[in-house]
């Protein structure tokens, strides 16, 4: 599962460039 995140920066919400995932290794279902 991968969410996209917006940034804000300088008083103003600016759009993620990029996306991370969201893994929990104690969680088997996640590996």
């Amino acid at each position: 599962m991968s969410n996209l995140s917006n940034n804000f920066i300088a008083g103003d919400w600016i759009a993620g460039s990029s996306t991370i995932s969201n893994i929990n290794p104690s969680d088997t279902n996640d590996v």
